[in-house]
C-alpha cells in the first residue's frame, strides 16, 4: 500500500539527518576502536548522547506525525528504549538478548526508513551503504576477538644468580629484594592499587567484593596479627630493605608506592594497608616473568583505571554509566588472560629466601607450583600414583564456580572470590562464620583415612632387622575383609593410610612451618577405657611430641626449634612429612592390648588440624593486652573399626583369606602399597603391589609401578619384566617408557634409554624430569651440545634444579664456554642445600628424641601414659 509522504519541516529534517549521519560514523568508530582505550569510552559516552538526542528528536517528530509512515521511527524508539534499559539494568551476562533487541530494531528501523518498496536511486545507494556498514562492523568485531587460549605452556628465563638479579633494578631498585615491577619502571601513585570498594560501587560485583573482603587475600596485610607480629620482628632483626621481601605478596600497594619503608605504625594507617592483596592489584598485573615465587609480576595500572577510582563524583558516576552501557572496556582493562594462568599464583604461593633477606643462602620455604605441576594433577607432569585425575588449576580448586545472584553480583557465572584454602584462623578470630565454613570444608574435602592393615609380634629391636619372609608374613588387611581379631597380652602394629584426593600441591600447603597437624589414634574398649592415646592434646593445646606430625620442622642456628615464623633464622630440616599431591601415606601405631581388656577395642583415627601452633599465637599476642586465642582445631578425615578380643593363648581365626571385591578393593591397596613405598618399606609395597596386580592383572600402570618398585631397589634386570609387561598393554604409556628408559640408561644402552625417553616426553612434554634425563642421557654419550638443550628444556620449566646447573657446568665447560660454565657453577652452588646443615640438627636430635624418631622413615608411633583413662576421665 503505498502511502503519502508526511511533510516536515526542513530544519528539523536537516537536524535528523546530521544526527543519524553522526550516529553513524559513530557506531562505525565504536567498530574500529579498541574497547581497551579511552578513545572507545569516549565514542560510548558520545553514542549515548547521540542516541538520545537523536531518539528525542525522532520522538518529537513521530508524536507530531503519527502515520503508518511513522513505523520506521517507532523501531528506531525501541530500539533506544531497549539502549536506555541496557544503561539501567546493566549490561551483564545473562541480557545478551536486550543487546540484540538493541542493534536488531535499531538495523529493522533503518531499512523500514529507507522504504525498500519504492524505487528510487538513493534509496538503493542508502540501503548498500547500510549493509555495507553492517558488514564491515561484523568482520571488524570478530577479527578484533579477544583470544582467551591458555598458552601451550610457560617457560622461565635463566635462573637469576641472585635476589638482585631477579629484582627490578637491581640492589639498588626500589622494591629490592622483592621481584615486583611496573611497567613504567617506577612507583605507583598511592591510590593505583587500592580502591577495592569501588569494584561493587556499579552493582556489577557486590557479591564478589563481599567474597573477597572475607579472604585471606583481604587480611593478608598489617591488620593480621600473625602478618604483622613477624614483619615487625623481621624489621627489627633484619631491617627495612629485607623486609620489602614479604611486602610483595602480602601488601603490595605499600610497596610499590613506597609506603613500606615508613615506620610500621605509619604505614599501618594509610589506605592502601587495610586491603592486603586488593582486587587491583591481582587484575593489574599483566604478566607473570618467572614461575620462581617473590613477587615475580608486573604491574600496569590501565588507561581507564583513574576513571574508575577518581576522586570527583562526577567522574566516577560517568564511568559507571559507560560500565553499565557496554562493561567491555572494563572487562578488558581488568580480566587479563594471565589471571587464570597457574604460574599467576606461583609468584606468591612460591618463595625462597637468601643471603640478602636471611643472611644465609638459598633456602626455599614455600613452594605449591612445582607440586602441582609435575604432577598429574596439572596434567604435565607422571603421577607417583596410578590414579589420575582430571586435570585442575589453582583457580578450578580454590576459585570454584558459583551461579547464585548474590555470589556473582550479577547474576552470572562467576568464580568464587573467598580463595578457601586452610586459614581458620582469620575467620575464627574474625567472627566470620561464612568465611569460616567454607574453609572449614575446603579443608574436609582433600583426604582420606582409613585403618587399613595390622601386624602381629613385637617390634624388631631395631628397624630394618627382621627378615622380608616375617615382615611379609605378618601383614594382614584389609581389616574389613578378613576376621581381624586382637589377642590380650599381645603387642600389635596398625598401618593408617592417609590418601591426597583433591589436593594439587603437597599437604601441608603455603606455609607449612606454621602448620599444627597431627594425627590422632585411640583404642577404647567396650567398657570405656582409653587403651592407647597418641596425639593427646594438653590443657594448653600443646600436642604429645610423640605423635605423628604433618609438617615439617626447622631449628635455627643456635638449635632451636623454630616456634614462631622467623623463617629468616631458619638453617636446617629436622623433619618433613608432607602428603605429596594424589598420592598417599601410612602411619603406624603400636598397641599393646593389656591383660584385662574388654571383649571389643574400637580403634578411631583423626587427622587434626589448627592454623597454628599455639606456641606462635602467644607470642604474636604477647605484651597486646588480649588473651591468645585458643584456635580451633578441624578434625579433616576420621575413620574407626571395632575389633573382638580374645583371651591370652587363644586361637585366631585365619585371617590369611581374602574376601575381596576388586571393584573397590583395587584402589585401596594401590593407595596402602604407595604409601608403603613413599615411607621406604618397598618389601612391603612389592607385597601390597602384587595384590594390587591379581586385582588388575591387565592395568599397564600397576605393571608400570611394580618396574618402578624394582629400579628404585636396584633391581634393573628385575624391573624389565614389568614394564615390557605393561607395554605389550599399552604401547604408548610414558611412565612405562620413562622408567625403561632409566633401566636402560643404567646399563649403559644410552641409544635405547632415549628412545624410551623420547617416547615418555610424546606424552609429557612439559615434564621436567624427563627432559632432565634426556639430557643426562646425552652428557653420558658425551653429546655435549644436544645435552644443553634438553638441559635448558627441563630448568625452562623448573630453573631450581642443583644436580642439572652442575651438568651444565661441565657441558659448557668442554663446549670451551667459559663464562656460562662458571655461571651454571655458581647457580649450583646457590640453590644446592648447605653440606653443613645436617651437622647442625644432631645436637638438636640428641636433646629431642621425639624429633629424632619422627626423623626416620620407618617407625612406629607410641601411646602417652594413661593411667586408667576413660571417656569420662578426661
Amino acid at each position: 500500500m503505498e502511502v503519502e509522504a508526511v511533510p516536515m519541516k526542513s530544519g528539523s529534517t536537516m537536524w535528523r539527518g546530521l544526527l543519524a549521519v553522526l550516529l553513524v560514523v559513530n557506531i562505525a568508530c565504536l567498530a574500529f576502536a579498541s574497547p581497551a582505550g579511552p578513545l572507545y569510552l569516549a565514542n560510548l559516552l558520545a553514542h549515548l548522547a547521540l542516541g538520545l538526542a537523536f531518539a528525542v528528536s525522532c520522538a518529537l517528530w513521530w508524536w507530531r506525525h503519527r502515520s503508518s509512515k511513522s513505523i520506521g521511527v517507532l523501531l528506531l524508539l525501541l530500539s533506544a528504549v531497549a539502549g536506555m534499559a541496557l544503561v539501567v539494568v546493566g549490561n551483564r551476562r545473562g541480557l545478551e538478548a536486550l543487546v540484540w533487541t538493541h542493534v536488531e530494531l535499531a538495523v529493522a528501523g533503518c531499512i523500514a526508513l529507507l522504504d525498500v518498496s519504492r524505487p528510487g536511486r538513493l534509496r538503493r545507494l542508502s540501503m548498500a551503504g547500510l549493509v555495507a556498514v553492517l558488514v564491515v562492523v561484523g568482520v571488524v568485531r570478530l577479527l578484533a576477538r579477544e583470544d582467551t587460549a591458555s598458552p601451550a605452556g610457560f617457560s622461565n628465563p635463566p635462573a637469576p644468580l641472585s635476589m638482585a638479579e631477579q629484582a627490578m633494578g637491581g640492589e639498588d631498585g626500589p622494591f629490592y629484594p622483592s621481584a615486583v615491577s611496573t611497567r613504567s619502571g617506577g612507583w605507583l601513585a598511592e591510590g593505583d592499587l587500592s580502591g577495592s570498594a569501588g569494584c561493587g560501587r556499579a552493582g556489577c560485583h557486590p557479591g564478589v567484593l563481599a567474597e573477597w573482603s572475607s579472604s585471606a587475600h583481604r587480611f593478608s596485610g598489617l591488620d593480621n596479627p600473625w602478618y604483622r607480629r613477624t614483619y615487625e620482628e623481621m624489621r627489627k632483626v633484619s631491617g627495612p630493605v629485607a623486609a620489602r621481601w614479604c611486602a610483595g605478596c602480602h601488601t603490595p600497594a605499600l610497596l610499590v608506592t613506597g609506603a613500606a619503608d615508613r615506620p610500621v605504625d605509619e604505614m599501618a594507617s594509610a589506605p592502601t594497608a587495610a586491603e592486603g592483596v586488593s582486587c587491583t592489584v591481582c587484575h593489574t598485573i599483566s604478566k607473570v616473568k618467572s614461575s620462581l615465587g617473590q613477587a615475580d609480576y608486573e604491574l600496569e595500572i590501565p588507561a581507564i583505571h583513574r576513571l574508575a577510582t577518581s576522586r570527583s563524583f562526577f567522574t566516577r558516576t560517568l564511568y559507571d554509566l559507560l560500565v553499565r552501557a557496554n562493561p567491555e572496556p572494563h572487562r578488558l582493562a581488568y580480566d587479563r588472560p594471565v589471571l587464570r594462568s597457574a604460574e599467576l599464583c606461583a609468584t606468591c604461593h612460591k618463595g625462597h629466601m637468601d643471603v640478602s633477606v636471611n643472611r644465609y643462602k638459598f633456602l626455599g620455604i614455600m613452594n605449591d607450583y612445582d607440586p602441582w605441576q609435575s604432577t598429574s594433577a596439572s596434567g604435565q607432569g607422571m603421577t607417583q600414583s596410578v590414579h589420575f585425575p582430571e586435570p585442575k588449576s589453582c583457580v578450578d580448586c580454590h576459585m570454584p564456580p558459583v551461579k547464585t545472584g548474590d555470589a556473582a553480583g550479577a547474576g552470572g557465572h562467576l568464580r568464587s572470590h573467598r580463595f578457601a584454602a586452610a586459614n581458620t584462623a582469620g575467620p575464627f578470630l574474625r567472627g566470620d562464620v561464612q568465611q569460616m565454613q567454607a574453609v572449614v570444608e575446603s579443608l574436609k574435602s582433600g583426604l582420606s583415612m582409613e585403618i587399613f592393615a595390622m601386624s602381629k609380634g613385637q617390634p624388631p629391636a631395631e628397624v630394618g632387622s627382621e627378615s622380608p619372609e616375617e615382615r611379609a608374613e605378618n601383614l594382614y588387611a584389609p581389616l574389613d575383609r578378613i576376621p581381624a581379631t586382637l589377642r590380650r597380652g599381645e603387642s600389635t602394629r596398625f598401618d593408617v593410610v592417609l590418601r591426597s584426593r583433591d589436593i594439587g600441591h603437597m599437604f601441608p600447603g603455603g606455609k607449612y612451618v606454621l602448620k599444627d597437624i597431627w594425627v590422632e589414634f585411640q583404642a577404647i574398649d567396650d567398657r570405656g577405657r582409653i587403651l592407647f592415646w597418641s596425639g593427646k592434646e594438653d590443657s594448653s593445646g600443646n600436642v604429645d611430641p610423640g605423635a605423628h606430625f604433618v609438617s615439617n620442622l626447622w631449628i635455627n642456628s643456635d638449635g632451636r626449634k623454630l616456634e614462631r615464623y622467623d623463617i629468616w633464622a631458619a638453617r636446617a630440616a629436622v623433619f618433613a612429612q608432607r602428603i605429596e599431591a594424589n598420592t598417599a601415606f601410612v602411619v603406624r601405631f603400636r598397641l599393646e592390648v593389656p591383660p584385662d581388656a574388654g571383649d571389643r577395642i574400637t580403634l578411631v583415627s583423626r587427622l587434626k588440624h589448627r592454623a597454628f601452633r599455639p606456641a606462635f599465637t602467644d607470642w604474636v599476642f604477647e605484651g597486646s593486652g588480649k588473651a591468645p586465642p585458643r584456635l580451633p582445631v578441624v578434625t579433616i578425615a576420621e575413620t574407626s573399626r571395632t575389633l573382638p578380643v580374645v583371651d591370652a593363648g587363644a586361637a585366631l581365626p585365619d585371617m590369611s583369606r581374602l574376601a575381596m571385591k576388586p571393584a573397590s578393593d583395587a584402589e585401596r591397596w594401590n593407595d596402602y602399597a604407595f604409601g608403603l613405598a613413599n615411607r621406604g618399606d618397598f618389601i612391603l609395597s612389592r607385597k601390597a603391589f602384587g595384590v594390587l596386580r591379581s586385582l588388575r592383572p591387565d592395568d599397564a600402570e600397576v605393571w608400570t609401578t611394580l618396574g618402578n618398585l624394582e629400579w628404585a631397589l636396584g633391581n634393573m634386570e628385575q624391573a624389565r619384566g614389568p614394564l615390557g609387561k605393561a607395554l605389550s598393554l599399552d604401547p604408548r604409556l610414558p611412565r612405562a617408557h620413562y622408567y625403561l628408559g632409566l633401566v636402560e640408561q643404567a646399563d649403559g644402552r644410552y641409544d635405547e634409554a632415549l628412545e624410551h625417553l623420547r617416547a615418555a616426553l610424546n606424552g609429557y612434554p612439559r615434564e621436567a624430569s624427563v627432559w632432565g634425563e634426556v639430557g643426562r642421557t646425552l652428557f653420558l654419550k658425551a653429546n655435549y651440545r644436544e645435552a644443553v638443550s634438553a638441559f635448558g628444556k627441563s630448568l625452562a620449566i623448573n630453573p631450581e634444579n642443583p644436580p642439572l646447573h652442575f651438568l651444565l657446568a661441565l657441558c659448557h665447560r668442554a663446549l670451551g664456554n667459559q663464562d656460562l660454565s662458571r655461571r651454571h657453577q655458581a647457580l649450583f652452588y646457590r640453590l644446592q642445600e648447605s653440606p653443613l646443615s645436617q651437622e647442625q640438627v644432631g645436637p638438636y636430635l640428641k636433646a629431642n628424641p621425639d624429633s629424632n624418631y619422627e626423623r626416620q622413615p620407618l617407625h612406629e608411633h607410641h601411646s602417652v601414659p594413661l593411667e586408667n583413662l576413660s571417656l569420662n576421665g578426661g
